[in-house]
C-alpha cells in the first residue's frame, strides 16, 4: 500500500485529523504531510497536527494530541463532565509539577500538580465531537475547586458544588479528599450544602 493511501486511511479512522506521531508509527516519511499541505489536501493546525477538509476542529482533542501529558481540569473538566453549561473561555489543564511547556499556548491556564497527586482521579471522557480526552473526574475536580476556590468564579463554584451535592457520591468524594490530604476543608464545605 502506498503512503498516501495509508495517510488517507488514518485520516478516516481519526475523523480527519492526523499527527506526525501517527505517521512515524507507520514508518511513513513526514515529507508526505508537507506535500499534502502544499497540495491543499491537509491544513496544518498546530505543531505536528494536520486536518483534512472532512475533519472537525475539536480544540480540546487537538490540544491534548499536542500536549499528551496534560489533563483537563477545573472549569474545563466541569464542562467535559456535564457539571456546567458554561463553555470555558480559557482551557484549564493540569500537568505534573516537573512538566515544562516549550511554548505555553495562549488562552490556557496551567495548574502544576505535585507528582504524587498528578495521576489521581483521571478519567477518559468524550468531547462534544466524540473524541476521547483525559480529564479529572468529578471528585478530583470538586476537591481542586475547593482547594483553590479563590481562583474560581463564585457562581461556577457554587453551582458545581450544589450539583455534586445532589448527584454525587459523598463516599467517593471523601475518599478522594483523604487521598489528597484535604478531608477537613472538603467536609466543612460539603456539610454546608448537605
Amino acid at each position: 500500500m502506498n503512503y498516501q493511501k495509508q495517510i488517507a486511511q488514518t485520516l478516516e479512522l481519526n475523523d480527519g485529523v492526523i499527527t506526525t506521531a501517527d505517521i512515524k508509527a507507520k514508518e511513513i516519511p513526514t515529507i508526505y504531510l508537507t506535500r499534502m499541505v502544499r497540495d491543499g489536501q491537509l491544513t496544518r493546525i498546530g505543531r505536528g497536527i494536520y486536518m483534512s477538509d472532512q475533519g472537525d476542529y475539536d480544540e480540546l482533542a487537538l490540544f491534548q494530541a499536542q500536549y499528551k501529558k496534560s489533563v483537563f481540569s477545573y472549569e474545563t473538566a466541569l464542562y467535559l463532565l456535564g457539571m456546567t453549561d458554561k463553555i470555558p473561555q480559557e482551557i484549564h489543564v493540569s500537568v505534573d509539577a516537573h512538566y515544562k511547556f516549550n511554548q505555553k499556548p495562549e488562552h490556557v491556564i496551567v495548574h502544576y500538580v505535585k507528582t504524587a497527586d498528578f495521576s489521581v482521579g483521571i478519567e477518559s471522557v468524550k468531547t462534544m465531537y466524540g473524541n476521547p480526552v483525559n480529564t479529572t473526574n468529578a471528585e478530583r475536580t470538586i476537591c481542586d475547586l475547593i482547594a483553590y476556590r479563590d481562583r474560581v468564579e463564585p457562581e461556577i463554584f457554587g453551582k458545581a458544588l450544589r450539583l455534586y451535592a445532589r448527584q454525587g457520591d459523598f463516599n467517593q468524594l471523601y475518599q478522594m479528599a483523604k487521598t489528597l490530604g484535604m478531608t477537613d476543608s472538603v467536609q466543612q464545605i460539603m456539610e454546608v450544602l448537605a
